[in-house]
């Protein structure tokens, strides 16, 4: 997000996409509200390419949404409180 240009217009799948190939850091924090299919494939993109990504998802999310490939975290209070399983790993 440091390099987001003030007024963007893309949405956030459309601004990953974009910077994709320019991204070659060794650890990626990507910090969103939502979580779409394709933060999940830049996520994957990103790992098979040796980079370390972590997302943490502010927004709300339930079980059926967190990829189990994916190293994501939420804030508890944030999480489904329907469901239980994964309670403890995802805060």
């Amino acid at each position: 997000l440091a390099k987001l240009k003030y007024g963007i217009s893309d949405s956030f799948d459309d601004y990953l996409m974009d910077i994709s190939d320019s991204v070659t850091s060794s650890d990626i924090v990507i910090v969103t509200s939502y979580l779409t299919d394709t933060i999940c494939e830049f996520i994957r993109l990103k790992q098979r390419q040796g980079i370390r990504v972590k997302c943490f998802i502010l927004g709300r999310i339930s079980e059926e949404e967190i990829p189990d490939d994916l190293d994501l975290f939420c804030l508890r209070e944030q999480y489904n409180e329907q469901t239980q399983s994964r309670e403890e790993w995802v805060s």
